[in-house]
């Protein structure tokens, strides 16, 4: 049996350790949790948001190219735990919900009005809320 001495098997782990935070793009300074005013809004609903609340016009009209704006809100995707997919959509619907597209498997698809976003985040039924998913089909 081949023996390695502590030292060897102790700068071996430190470079797997150094090559794992790099192909990950950890570091130190970095916190998910922190990065977010509103922990279960996606970063770009964030910064909607953001810009919503400080009536910054000009930066709406820049980040609404990257949401599908309906008459009265935003599209996005409710992911729910699925035991509670039909209490998140009932409080969707009590929140201003412009209208529920779908309902399955754990994702409501829905307009919401900006303003009600953060209140429809506050809901214990539901763990995100993202703007969709976009399928592109290949040619």
């Amino acid at each position: 049996m081949l023996k390695i001495r502590k030292p060897v098997l102790l700068l071996y782990l430190i470079i797997c350790l150094v090559m794992a935070f790099t192909i990950t793009g950890c570091s130190e300074d970095e916190d998910t949790s922190s990065k977010h005013k509103y922990g279960k809004l996606d970063s770009k609903l964030n910064r909607l948001i953001e810009a919503y609340e400080r009536g910054e016009a000009g930066e709406i009209e820049r980040l609404s190219n990257n949401f599908d704006i309906v008459e009265g809100g935003v599209r996005v995707e409710i992911v729910t735990f699925p035991e509670q997919k039909e209490a998140a959509a009932e409080a969707t619907r009590t929140l201003g919900t412009v209208e529920i597209v779908s309902k399955r498997f754990g994702l409501i698809q829905a307009v919401v009005p900006v303003d009600k976003m953060i209140e429809l985040s506050n809901e214990k039924s539901i763990k995100l809320i993202r703007t969709p998913v976009i399928v592109h089909e290949l040619e």
